[in-house]
């Protein structure tokens, strides 16, 4: 009988040794500079770089493909990235998963003192304040890159390192809508934020408006168009604390303020609540106000400041005429003020 047949032995080939997976060379996982672009290093060619945690995009940057760049899509400032990097070599072998964690700075903004101010005074200046210090590099490009539409001669100087202020060779032109641009979106602080947008700002200028002091006669004159609105008597500072000359605008407003002396201990020290419709003019103090403590005017009364015939709180002369009221709402922040003249008896 014919024999049956022996089933054929297979020879099992050894199977070839397991690549080893992908390792990260740098950076070492942990925390990563803010960068919206950062690299990643391994110890061979990958077919491909899983990010987790953070929307990005990634692809090798050398022939070798051990190198690769991750960019973040998008970048968001004020924020924490918790990221998680996983390789995968050119035979398919997945490494390890590596956690990074990133934090990056607050944005940059940016702030006009006059935006959609609708009646700035024609002497108002423009202060443009940064939210971080801008490098020292960077400045220059700024001040190029700010333009007034009407244009209006004049400088702008860094008043620190993250504000700086435009004032012009003449005033402003009246009821006139002026805009500020500048092309600074990409603009980087010292802390890493970046101005998300350009910038744009408007304002609008009120009619032809000034106050003029003459000390030698202690009047104020109010003009409009270079034509008198009104005059009356006023009482500048006193002889030893002068009212100081030249040529100023108002910065602040106050409908009510409680003035105080520097030094507590001065003999002339004064702390007075109440002073009614405060303009200030002048660096130091000085202000056109309300004064309802006396009915002397005409003469030097005060410690620099410009006193105003007033009714409010007035309970001693209630029937002088409102001038600090009436200066109050006439007067705009930015209205010139010029003080000339010699103080009488100084």
């Amino acid at each position: 009988m014919p024999t049956a047949a022996q089933p054929q032995r297979v020879e099992q080939q050894p199977l070839p040794p397991a690549s080893p997976p992908p390792v990260l060379l740098s950076p070492t996982p942990g925390k990563l500079p803010a960068a919206q672009h950062f690299t990643l290093r391994f110890d061979r060619p990958l077919s491909s770089l899983l990010v987790t945690g953070g929307a990005s995009q990634t692809h090798p940057i050398d022939p070798e493909q051990t190198r690769w760049e991750v960019q973040l899509t998008p970048f968001v400032q004020g924020t924490t990235y918790s990221l998680g990097i996983q390789p995968t070599g050119k035979d398919g072998t997945i490494g390890d998963l590596y956690r990074f964690q990133m934090t990056t700075p607050p944005p940059l903004h940016v702030w006009v003192n006059t935006d959609k101010m609708r009646s700035a005074g024609v002497a108002m200046p423009v202060v443009v304040v940064f939210t971080d210090t801008i490098p020292q590099q960077e400045r220059t490009q700024v001040v190029t890159a700010l333009h007034f539409d009407p244009a209006v001669a004049g400088a702008w100087k860094w008043q620190n390192d993250h504000q700086l202020q435009f004032t012009g060779n003449k005033w402003w032109p009246a009821n006139t809508t002026i805009t500020l641009t500048g092309k600074l979106a990409g603009l980087h602080g010292k802390q890493g934020g970046f101005l998300e947008n350009d910038l744009r700002s408007q304002f609008h200028t009120g009619p032809l408006r000034e106050i003029d002091v003459h000390l030698s006669t202690q009047t104020l004159v109010a003009k409009e168009n270079g034509k008198v609105v009104t005059q009356f008597p006023i009482s500048s500072g006193l002889p030893g604390h002068e009212t100081p000359t030249g040529s100023f605008f108002i910065y602040e407003r106050y409908a009510v303020k409680e003035m105080r002396g520097d030094n507590p201990n001065a003999p002339d020290y004064y702390d007075v609540p109440n002073v009614p419709y405060a303009l200030y003019f002048a660096r130091g103090g000085y202000a056109i106000h309300g004064a309802w403590w006396h009915n002397d005017f005409g003469q030097p009364m005060s410690h620099g400041c410009v006193n105003v015939p007033t009714k409010r709180f007035n309970t001693r002369w209630p029937q002088v005429p409102e001038r600090a009221g009436w200066l109050y709402q006439w007067a705009q922040l930015g209205t010139p003020v010029i003080v000339d003249g010699h103080t009488p008896g100084a």
